[in-house]
């Protein structure tokens, strides 16, 4: 995938088989986390939301200045925030805590 100038990463989610990020240096795909899904409604959401909140996190003055173990960390804190909100009925009512998501994380290892 070639990105534009004005571009600095796709992110793509693709549920149970994971999550891909492509930047401008590189490529980087990490599994889903596998999870007993109820309801898959606001996976995507809370992935997505997941990633943007550990983005903030960063000091990156730009998302083409994200390394790839820095994006690797991101795309996994994700899975686990899409995976666990499939677990519960409900789109926000779902939605996890950030020490939920990061106790899956701890588990998973």
């Amino acid at each position: 995938m070639i990105l534009s100038h004005r571009c600095g990463a796709v992110l793509v989610s693709m549920g149970e088989e994971g999550s891909r990020v492509f930047t401008r240096a590189f490529p980087a795909y990490v599994p889903a986390y596998q999870v007993k899904a109820v309801d898959t409604t606001g996976a995507c959401d809370a992935f997505l939301g997941a990633v943007l909140f550990g983005l903030c996190q960063l000091d990156y003055p730009r998302l083409d200045a994200v390394t790839l173990n820095a994006w690797q960390g991101l795309l996994t804190f994700g899975n686990a925030a899409g995976g666990l909100i499939t677990r519960k009925r409900g789109g926000i009512p779902a939605l996890p805590e950030r020490w939920q998501i990061q106790e899956l994380q701890h588990q998973a290892r």
